[in-house]
């Protein structure tokens, strides 16, 4: 679950607490990543707890440690223990020699891309949303 200073916010997100609550209600174990670089909406962790829905924070939802993705220069250590919790495991040189072009991406280089995704998924998202609110509703005869 990415956190940036849109996490829970508006509309968005309160389609977003929803989803959380179906994930928690399924037991789907989630990762929290902190964003903490002002670039990307970064905030202190103490804001969540004024915008997260009281029932998401008395369940527990930040009972684990969320990874913080810090601004450069250290952001690649962040991204590369976002995946390192994910189950990205190192290889070595040998190996990475004998992969395709595409899987011998470094493990920064695939949490930098997923960390872009799920930013502009939301974004897309909360877009989309304001594009279906902003819709006439269908008169039914």
């Amino acid at each position: 679950l990415y956190l940036n200073s849109a996490t829970f916010v508006g509309d968005a997100g309160l389609a977003l607490a929803a989803e959380v609550r179906t994930w928690r209600a399924g037991k789907v174990q989630l990762l929290l990543v902190h964003e903490s670089d002002p670039a990307h909406g970064g905030c202190d962790f103490e804001n969540f707890y004024a915008t997260t829905p009281e029932d998401l924070v008395a369940g527990g939802l930040y009972s684990a440690p969320a990874v913080e993705l810090y601004p450069p220069p250290h952001r690649d250590v962040s991204l590369a223990l976002v995946a390192k919790t994910l189950g990205a495991v190192r290889r070595t040189l040998a190996a990475r020699l004998s992969l395709d072009r595409l899987s011998a991406l470094s493990t920064v280089e695939i949490a930098r891309s997923s960390v872009a995704r799920l930013s502009l998924a939301g974004r897309h998202a909360e877009k989309g949303r304001a594009r279906r609110a902003a819709r006439p509703l269908a008169r039914v005869s």
